[in-house]
């Protein structure tokens, strides 16, 4: 804070007038107030605070953002949503009604005001709160969104589907499928999964997610199309989806050769062995893995555990378990596995038990 006090008293000077600054945006020029970066690398570290979770610290950065030449509707809002997060609705309040002075025009100030009045139960109000977000920034996605959580809430997961489909942005697409497949409603994720695809490359994350969704509710089809876009092949995580799509359809010698011919950035050894091992190639899982492994891969020493534990026995398979470098795989159990394989049942259940207790 004092940093902070130092550099605004140092950029406006005392006595002398609110520094302001010319910009451009979208093509038209405005002055407006210098906003020091001070306040610019508090309100960015309020705001992954806030994605984080931490709404504690992330309310202390709004308010040194805040503590500025001029106050900010825009932030006062986040930190409201901040308070209402951590309970302290008076404080959310006050802070809304200071940034309705301010600019009472701002969707984030509506968008606050709603989460504010669903805390409070007046679920009419928060609706309301959201149909005028809505209305003051008809392009953005965010309050959309949540008038549709509100109505799936509310038991019109029709009308909320509804809502979601005429939006043509991809956050708005991506609920609508995640909705239809929660509704099991295979005409409208079909439809929302071909209007998000449109957005590609931009939509990358969400045809991703949304590919995800579609796997995991057993339609392996579906997601197949979305991950066969050209655009979706460097996507993170998506050609093993793809992969794993493939092998649901039975179209095992397609998975194999989608993997064995991806680069390494697309797919690595253990990804590949892992593929090829449900392909039920578990020679050339074995291989491939093992080169993974003396090249300190992660994921490669699970995919070499499993293919040994399939094609030699439970002491290799153990062994190359042992040596997985990444903790995020499953080889704990497939270590489990090898042992009560190799006559040791109580200590695969200790390893069992370690795995439940999160340690």
């Amino acid at each position: 804070m004092r940093v902070a006090l130092v550099a605004l008293i140092v950029l406006v000077g005392c006595g002398s007038a609110i520094p302001s600054v010319a910009r451009t945006l979208d093509g038209r020029r405005s002055v407006g107030v210098f906003v020091s970066p001070f306040a610019y690398e508090h309100f960015v570290r309020a705001e992954l605070a806030a994605a984080a979770g931490d709404d504690a610290q992330a309310f202390e950065l709004y308010e040194l953002a805040r503590a500025g030449a001029q106050d900010d509707a825009y932030v006062a809002s986040r930190q409201a949503e901040a308070a209402i997060r951590l309970g302290r609705l008076d404080e959310a309040e006050a802070l809304l009604d200071l940034a309705d002075t301010l600019a009472p025009v701002t969707e984030e100030l509506w968008l606050a005001r709603g989460e504010l009045r669903l805390v409070r139960e007046d679920r009419a109000g928060a609706m309301a709160a959201f149909v005028e977000a809505s209305r003051l920034a008809p392009r953005s996605p965010e309050p959309v969104l949540r008038i549709a959580r509100r109505l799936e809430d509310d038991g019109e997961a029709a009308r909320a589907l509804e809502l979601l489909s005429t939006e043509d942005t991809p956050a708005a697409l991506r609920a609508a499928f995640a909705l239809a497949v929660a509704r099991d409603d295979s005409l409208a994720a079909l439809q929302a999964a071909t209007a998000l695809a449109a957005h590609l490359p931009l939509a990358l994350p969400e045809v991703v997610e949304a590919a995800r969704a579609a796997l995991g509710s057993g339609r392996p089809a579906l997601a197949a199309r979305l991950l066969a876009h050209p655009a979706i092949e460097d996507a993170p995580g998506a050609l093993e989806l793809r992969a794993e799509a493939l092998l649901a359809l039975g179209e095992g010698e397609a998975a194999e050769a989608l993997v064995l011919a991806a680069s390494p950035e697309q797919a690595g050894r253990g990804t590949q062995a892992r593929v090829l091992l449900e392909a039920g190639r578990p020679e050339i899982a074995r291989d491939v893995a093992a080169v993974g492994v003396s090249l300190g891969e992660p994921g490669a020493g699970t995919a070499l555990g499993w293919s040994l534990l399939e094609l030699e026995g439970p002491g290799e398979a153990a062994a190359a378990f042992a040596g997985e470098v990444d903790p995020r795989t499953d080889a704990l159990d497939g270590t489990a596995r090898a042992l009560e394989l190799a006559g040791l049942p109580a200590v695969a259940r200790e390893v069992r038990e370690r795995i439940s207790g999160g340690g």
